[in-house]
């Protein structure tokens, strides 16, 4: 079952799939991400909101909020949260078999 912040991610995000140049839907959606402490992307999405409209008082807000926590730095690269308990797929290895058959196809 989702969760309130997942619900809010994903209406955000969708928000912003349908107005991608609409400051405030940046901002919006940065704030959900701050809420699941997704620094990385909440400060990208503020940013973002800075450069469509550099006017724009909570994008700069945001920016300086994001900027003045004190995080690590593994916090502050954190530009995805997952609600799965499912392990992460398995990656394709350059040498493994299936990489070598794409190459000599």
């Amino acid at each position: 079952k989702a969760g309130p912040a997942e619900h809010m991610i994903k209406s955000y995000g969708a928000a912003l799939g349908l107005a991608p140049l609409d400051p405030e839907r940046h901002c919006d959606f940065a704030d959900a991400l701050l809420k699941v402490e997704a620094y990385g992307a909440a400060h990208l999405h503020y940013s973002q909101a800075c450069d469509l409209d550099p006017e724009s008082a909570r994008a700069r807000d945001g920016v300086a909020h994001v900027e003045g926590l004190d995080l690590s730095d593994a916090q502050r690269s954190a530009y995805f949260v997952s609600w799965s308990e499912d392990s992460a797929p398995a990656r394709l290895r350059q040498n493994s078999t299936d990489a070598k058959e794409l190459e000599n196809a």
